[in-house]
């Protein structure tokens, strides 16, 4: 077995007194967070005193609601009376648009705000039958065929 040299045995030393130091400047500094924290809450809670206006929960505040879901929505059939009718309301606003749009502005424009409802008009927007795109990810662009 190899002697340990009184250089390593130091080095060894020093490595373990700064993984130690490094671990108490961590808590100093997550305490500090803390008591940064309770002194900002008191603050807003000041502010909302004198406003009138609730206090404003960060996001992941302690007590915060779990977000919620939006419900499924079922899929659009092929070839169905709704799936026909949002054709007809997405070539309406895709006539208005020589330049094309994509998947966002078409939804946007449909009046669609959240994703389960812009997500549902995916299968509609790639029918070759109605749309021609061109472009790929996020630069897709659909136009009129």
């Amino acid at each position: 077995m190899p002697k340990i040299l009184p250089i390593t045995d130091e080095i060894l030393q020093i490595k373990a007194r700064l993984r130690e130091l490094q671990h108490q400047q961590l808590e100093e500094l997550r305490a500090r967070r803390r008591e940064l924290a309770e002194d900002l809450a008191h603050v807003e809670k000041q502010i909302a005193e004198i406003t009138g206006a609730p206090v404003q929960a960060g996001a992941g505040s302690i007590g915060e609601a779990p977000r919620k879901r939006a419900a499924k929505l079922p899929k659009l059939v092929k070839d169905s009376d709704e799936y026909k009718e949002i054709a007809r309301n997405i070539q309406t606003i895709l006539a208005k648009a020589p330049t094309g749009l994509n998947g966002k502005q078409i939804a946007d424009a449909l009046g669609y705000q959240q994703m389960n409802e812009r997500n549902r008009i995916k299968e509609l927007l790639n029918d070759g039958r109605f749309f021609r795109k061109t472009g790929q990810g996020v630069s897709t662009k659909f136009f009129l065929r």
